[in-house]
């Protein structure tokens, strides 16, 4: 994902409620600054996720499983099935 193009598209062609959990989680708890990459992103999602945002989370906002969300937005971590 670091060096794709465009990934919120990818993300939201595979899951449009993803990208709306993901926007939904982003205004209630700010995303991690410090470096990028998967360690970063994962620990944001680890304390959304924690803190219980996502159960909070307007009837119009779909649920995601955590370990699907984090499969969603880097495909390359996806366990084959």
């Amino acid at each position: 994902m670091l060096t794709e193009e465009n990934p919120r598209q990818r993300i939201e062609n595979e899951n449009p409620g993803a990208v709306k959990l993901l926007d939904f989680l982003a205004t209630r708890i700010r995303p991690f600054t410090d470096g990028k990459g998967w360690t970063v992103f994962n620990d944001w999602l680890d304390n959304c996720y924690s803190k219980k945002s996502v159960e909070r989370r307007p009837p119009e906002i779909p649920f995601v499983s955590l370990d699907d969300l984090r499969a969603i937005v880097f495909p390359k971590c996806r366990l084959p099935h």
